[in-house]
């Protein structure tokens, strides 16, 4: 895992850049009062020169490291924003599903009191297998714990296994799960 830097170290590398960049700014100066100074050898003057010439190579350097670096965040960030929103999404979904049933659970074939339920117990069994997901996608919780926190529940009971059997709805990324083919509907078991 990785160290934050605490203020010392925020505070070293503030002072490290400012000194860098004041010797950037400055060698040029100190060049042309070496010069007026008397006798001049133009060829130490010159491999001082190509010094900084090396000096702004590295900075460059450092400064691109950061801007890639700076690039790759801003990329994951922008990943974890768009999942949120599609979990706030669903969350909604589930919501007013689990609020109004009569006008959603006839969507996905359920009429009696049974398929209603198992109906409803597979739109938890999603979410729950969602939020895992997520988890895992963003580093708050480890493959062991996905394995035994969630699976071992999930197929402790013949209704996960059944949405499980049926292939949970693919839930993004290359860890998602089987989609049904065209026209293949999920039974609501239970």
């Amino acid at each position: 895992m990785r160290r934050r830097r605490g203020p010392a170290g925020r505070a070293l590398l503030v002072i490290s850049c400012a000194a860098a960049a004041l010797m950037i700014l400055v060698s040029p100066m100190l060049l042309l009062a070496v010069s007026r100074a008397g006798e001049v050898d133009w060829t130490v003057l010159g491999n001082i020169g190509q010094a900084y010439g090396l000096a702004s190579a590295l900075v460059s350097s450092v400064a691109l490291v950061a801007v890639a670096r700076t690039l790759s965040l801003q990329t994951r960030l922008n990943k974890i924003s768009h999942l949120q929103a599609f979990r706030s999404m669903q969350a909604e979904v589930a919501r007013f599903s689990f609020d109004h049933p009569d006008e959603c659970l006839g969507m996905v074939g359920a009429t009696t009191p049974e398929e209603q339920a198992a109906a409803k117990a597979n739109i938890f069994r999603t979410l729950h297998a969602r939020y895992f997901l997520a988890g895992l996608e963003l580093g708050e919780f480890s493959e062991w714990e996905v394995r035994h926190e969630f699976a071992a529940g999930l197929f402790s009971t013949e209704g996960g296994r059944n949405w499980w059997r049926w292939g949970p709805p693919r839930m993004g990324g290359s860890r998602g799960g089987r989609v049904p083919d065209q026209g293949q509907v999920r039974p609501p078991a239970g």
